[in-house]
């Protein structure tokens, strides 16, 4: 297991987690893709590759040519929202570097025009942002990707074009930050509205989309339900708390 890419600290949760042979040697044939981690610094306790240093932490780019401008939702229509204790949500528009944008609505409690999907990630995968509420146009284009991938989403009658409006929430968007030092009132107050919020965000949206490197690669059509469940159990994502 360690060779195909796991940690001490993965191993030991996967020896508390799974107690047969069978399960043992299933995941000691499973391969996981090169994600270019260092594990020889982990310990049982902990897995090093997932513990971050904010003050040089960067998002990534979804390649290391890419140097594409960051793209960030306007902070006083998510604010506006924030201030009235409504989801802001997101909404991409374009499909190519050059004419993505954002633009911000608030959710309607009422099943409105902004069914949305929730993204939950992996800081340590690069789509964090401890400065500012941005990340990388082809980051942003990649997840809007994954969005319109998913098998039948299709909310409220919306079709499959790439053309057509999408909205997804994510944390590095709509959560404003606050600098450990200088916080303004305004960052202060967003973002501990934004934090109030979470638990609504992710209660109603339409779906909840994971993203974690060591998984997202894969299809299920692909790998069957089995191996799929498996590789989404013994997933960073999911022990990260």
């Amino acid at each position: 297991m360690t060779c195909n890419g796991r940690c001490q600290h993965e191993l030991a949760l996967v020896r508390e987690n799974f107690h047969t042979f069978a399960a043992h040697e299933f995941l000691r044939r499973m391969t996981r893709p090169g994600l270019g981690l260092d594990h020889a610094n982990c310990g049982v306790d902990q897995c090093t590759q997932l513990q971050l240093d904010m003050d040089t932490y960067e998002p990534k780019h979804t390649s290391a040519e890419c140097d594409c401008e960051s793209l960030r939702p306007p902070l006083d229509e998510v604010m506006q929202c924030l201030d009235a204790r409504v989801i802001p949500v997101p909404r991409v528009c374009g499909t190519r570097l050059e004419n993505a944008k954002l633009d911000v609505l608030s959710y309607d409690e009422d099943g409105g025009s902004t069914p949305y999907v929730a993204l939950s990630h992996l800081w340590a995968d690069g789509l964090g942002n401890p400065r500012e509420i941005a990340l990388p146009r082809c980051q942003i284009l990649r997840l809007a990707s994954l969005v319109r991938g998913l098998d039948g989403h299709r909310p409220r009658g919306q079709d499959h074009s790439e053309d057509r409006e999408l909205f997804l929430w994510c944390d590095s968007l709509l959560c404003p930050v606050q600098p450990r030092e200088h916080a303004t009132k305004d960052q202060q107050r967003g973002k501990r509205y934004a934090l109030a919020l979470i638990r609504d965000v992710y209660t109603r949206a339409a779906y909840v989309l994971v993203v974690d490197a060591s998984v997202v690669c894969y299809s299920v059509q692909k790998i069957g339900m089995r191996d799929a469940a498996t590789r989404v159990f013994t997933s960073r994502w999911i022990h990260r708390l």
